[in-house]
């Protein structure tokens, strides 16, 4: 994806330090459909992976289409041959994760096209051609291809996975409510490259339930789904009883994964009356000769109780628990827990950056995340110790309340209690945070962190009642002033509050019940300044830039409605608004009301610090038009505000919330919110200036953003705030 802004500045804006930097396929003149690129996970023996090879020697490929095998084997079997020169294997050890294999081999491929395939399929020769016939549309992102059993496979399960049309990619295609949209399988599923980027690839360490969970995932975020029930593959099933029960197993555990995310859906299983009826109707069958009928049977009920011991006994967990810190490397910082809801969200960058910047201060770190986020940012979660509330099986879950009760019962009964006050925050059961309770204790930390006052605050909360520990709070933006949620029990009941402006650090301090003002400080984001740093010189153009999501309060209508007034300046070219969100098409009505046609642009997202930098780069002037939303939210202070000080450029923002704490004389201008004349005025003002002039306010800019907003100064006072709370209130015994 390009800005397109002009042939000679455009820049590359898709960023992910996970991709590798081989080069891209050349396109092929007059070639019917797009290079693809075939991924395979593989996890096996040497003699699975000649069979693999073999299969994917089927495939009639074209110049410029990659196959990839990504060996997920402990010890790396799989070897090439001159029979398989155009498979290119990569290791993938990492976890051992089919998910994770995925990624990584998508991470060393370039075509625009993913197509991904297991590694018992069998695909048809014209796979790849068959996709494209016809071809997806532009909006398409998911396409699920059809998986049909081996027609020579023979044996009972085979026989029978075929009569039943297991694993076929319809019971998902064709699934209704529930479930929230149509979904395709990884044995034979294609990708648009730009919708697994976006998503941050499928979700790693589970062990199933990820091909579904990211289809209806590309949905939620816009992309489309297709089917192409003649792009097929045949499934080489499992011949044996064992690997059937083990199958169904791990599908139903990655089921039950899927429905925690998605609420209700996949119905529970049933056991008993299902059961019942197959040992019922085997006999039958048998009494009147059918005794193919009658085996059927007896292989639905060792599905049935495969299916029933992965929901409630088995797990989805890929990565194997940490249950105590690291012994060999003592630190004179005590432990530190840090909750978040989703983590590592992609457009969070401030949460994971604070992350990585305790670990580097030497602080032993955990993090705790109720889910996985819908944008994730895979690199980062590999790097980092993560625990997920989603992954705790139900029997874990059970063993640790279970703990909890006979560990501190009262509290536990004091818990119930209080979840009726709680009630706006639509409290989890005990049960399903009782597991963050046990790997608390069992790891000794004595501290919990947690960000967003928002659903993992009140976790954090819980958890310091249960416990006897003590937790911090930094508060952010939607969590104060759109959704607070039993804000001043959280902020009262914190060791200490961090904000990021004073705005807010004020605010907060008006809600707190009691307790010295000195507990609220601020604690301010910063920007890595190393990584946001001019490569070439000032633009001296007309180009006004805007980043965020597309919602109410980044205020992005006015700035449309300041571009019309602004067409006839001299310097003015465009703006650009960087994004997306729910107000996208109301925006681009108003773009076509006021004829702003190719004076104003819509590009999508842009991940990663690199990324933003090189948009930053080509702009002259950036935008924050930031007002107060109809329902009360509004953004404390834009990280995007420090990016641009640091790449020198200019701001003009309103004069709201934190904004005025680093906008100002001579690098920005304030305005009124809500206010395009103002707006317009601003910009105008600014681009009136010689290139000269606007460069010396940039360069003034980014000399302020170094002495205010240094992240690692900040990252070191946060963590002495925490070391301080831990020391000062040591825990009761767990």
């Amino acid at each position: 994806m390009t800005l397109g802004w002009s042939a000679g500045d455009a820049v590359e804006a898709t960023y992910d330090p996970c991709v590798s930097k081989r080069p891209v396929p050349a396109p092929v003149a007059g070639d019917a459909r797009p290079a693809i690129s075939v991924v395979v996970p593989f996890s096996g023996s040497p003699q699975d992976a000649r069979a693999t090879l073999a299969y994917l020697a089927q495939l009639r490929l074209r110049p410029g289409d990659e196959v990839v095998v990504a060996d997920n084997s402990e010890d790396g079997v799989v070897e090439t041959s001159s029979t398989t020169a155009g498979v290119t294997v990569v290791r993938a050890t990492y976890e051992q994760s089919s998910y994770y294999a995925r990624n990584r081999g998508a991470e060393e491929t370039r075509n625009d096209w993913l197509l991904f395939m297991d590694a018992d399929c069998r695909p048809a020769p014209t796979l790849l051609d068959d996709y494209f016939s016809p071809a997806p549309g532009p909006a398409c992102g998911v396409v699920a291809g059809g998986v049909v059993s081996d027609p020579s496979q023979q044996g009972l399960v085979p026989r029978w996975a075929r009569s039943r049309r297991h694993l076929s990619e319809e019971h998902h295609v064709f699934a209704g409510p529930p479930c929230p949209h149509p979904a395709g399988i990884t044995p034979n599923l294609l990708l648009r490259r730009e919708a697994w980027e976006s998503l941050g690839g499928f979700h790693e360490g589970i062990r199933s339930g990820g091909d579904v969970e990211i289809c209806w995932r590309a949905q939620d975020c816009g992309w489309a789904f297709e089917h192409r029930p003649d792009a097929k593959v045949e499934h080489i099933y499992a011949s044996g009883l064992a690997a059937l029960a083990r199958q169904a197993s791990r599908h139903n555990a990655g089921r039950l994964w899927v429905r925690r995310r998605y609420r209700n859906a996949f119905p529970r299983p049933r056991l008993l009356g299902p059961l019942a009826r197959c040992l019922a109707g085997a006999p039958i069958w048998a009494l009147r000769a059918q005794f193919g009928r009658a085996l059927f049977k007896l292989v639905d009920a060792v599905s049935i109780c495969g299916s029933w011991y992965g929901w409630y006994l088995g797990s989805n967990k890929a990565r194997p628990e940490i249950t105590t810190t690291d012994s060999g490397r003592p630190s004179p910082r005590p432990p530190l827990l840090v909750m978040t809801d989703a983590f590592p969200a992609r457009s969070e960058t401030f949460v994971y950056n604070e992350v990585r910047g305790l670990i580097a201060c030497g602080v032993p770190v955990r993090v705790e995340s109720s889910v996985r986020p819908v944008r994730t940012e895979r690199a980062v979660a590999r790097e980092m110790q993560i625990s997920y509330l989603e992954d705790d099986p139900p029997r874990r879950k059970l063993a640790d309340v279970t703990w909890l009760w006979m560990r501190h019962p009262i509290r536990c009964i004091r818990d119930r209690l209080a979840c009726r006050r709680w009630a706006a925050d639509e409290p989890w059961g005990l049960a399903a945070i009782a597991p963050a309770a046990r790997r608390l204790a069992r790891r000794a930390e004595t501290h919990v962190h947690v960000h967003f006052a928002a659903g993992a605050s009140l976790h954090a909360l819980r958890l310091s009642r249960l416990l006897g520990i003590q937790y911090s709070l930094t508060a952010h933006a939607y969590d104060i002033f759109q959704r607070p949620r039993n804000l001043p029990e959280k902020i009262t009941r914190a060791s200490f509050v961090a904000a990021e402006c004073h705005y807010t650090v004020q605010h907060l301090r008006s809600l707190a019940d009691g307790g010295p003002p000195v507990r609220i400080h601020r604690v301010v984001t910063g920007v890595d300044a190393a990584r946001f740093r001019r490569v070439r010189p000032y633009p001296g153009g007309g180009r006004v830039l805007a980043v965020g999501r597309h919602v109410e309060k980044k205020g992005f209508s006015n700035l449309v409605r300041a571009a019309s007034l602004l067409r006839a300046h001299p310097v003015f070219e465009e703006v650009v608004i960087v994004g997306e969100g729910p107000l996208r098409p109301e925006l681009e009505r108003l773009v076509e009301m006021l004829d702003l046609g190719g004076i104003v642009r819509f590009k999508g997202n842009v991940w990663g610090a690199d990324g933003i930098a090189r948009i930053l780069e080509v702009a002259d002037v950036l935008a924050i038009p930031a007002v107060v939303a109809s329902d009360g939210d509004r953004d404390a202070l834009p990280v995007i505000s420090y990016e641009a000080l640091a790449m020198e450029v200019p701001i003009v923002a309103s004069d709201l919330v934190g904004l005025p704490e680093v906008v100002r004389p001579p690098w920005g201008r304030l305005v009124g919110p809500g206010d395009p004349e103002a707006l317009a005025a601003a910009l105008s003002e600014l681009l009136g200036l010689s290139p000269a002039e606007r460069a010396a306010m940039g360069a003034a800019g980014r000399q302020f953003v170094l002495e205010y907003g240094n992240p690692q100064r900040e990252v070191e006072r946060l963590s002495e705030l925490i070391t301080a709370a831990a020391i000062s209130s040591p825990r009761r015994p767990l």
